[in-house]
């Protein structure tokens, strides 16, 4: 079930202050949004509500902060994702990949996946993990977010139901 793309912008927007916090504060600061508090452990109430989250996230969401809220329906508008858009130049590919995901994800009306940003001592970076599961996780690659990725039914399945709903009218409309 597709959550209200006002609801799925929201969860990305706390999602993006648990992972991206400086993202989220450009956009914050974008949209006049004052500070608020950090969302820690956001990403591991996306992995425990699973599948449940479609009948929860009104709820989360009623539960967030004015700031969260605001920076929800800035993502949701097309200004928002210029500007989300523009904010990604600055990280690595893999990364730019993973909030555009997101991004699509929240525009099809999708809660975020359960991605974390953890720290690599090796690279000295953040990088973005996707876990599934506590205590375990895969590095996010093009493939991991293929998977991850809407598909073209989940993006257009109201319009492809409302199509329908308006051939059968015409249809039944011209029998008469």
């Amino acid at each position: 079930m597709a959550l209200p793309k006002e609801v799925s912008t929201v969860l990305f927007a706390a999602w993006l202050q648990e992972n991206y916090p400086d993202v989220y504060a450009q956009l914050a600061q974008q949209v006049g949004a004052g500070p608020t508090q950090h969302l820690n452990g956001f990403t591991d109430f996306l992995r425990t509500a699973g599948s449940a989250i479609a009948n929860t996230a009104k709820t989360v969401v009623s539960g967030l902060s004015s700031g969260v809220k605001a920076v929800g329906g800035y993502l949701a508008s097309s200004n928002g994702m210029e500007t989300l858009s523009a904010l990604a130049q600055t990280y690595s590919a893999v990364n730019q990949a993973t909030l555009a995901t997101q991004y699509a994800r929240a525009q099809a009306g999708e809660a975020p996946a359960t991605i974390e940003t953890r720290y690599d001592p090796a690279t000295g970076q953040y990088v973005p993990i996707y876990a599934p599961n506590a205590g375990s996780g895969y590095l996010v690659n093009q493939n991991v977010l293929s998977k991850l990725s809407p598909g073209f039914f989940q993006k257009y399945l109201w319009w492809i139901v409302g199509g329908v709903g308006v051939l059968a009218v015409i249809l039944i409309l011209r029998k008469r």
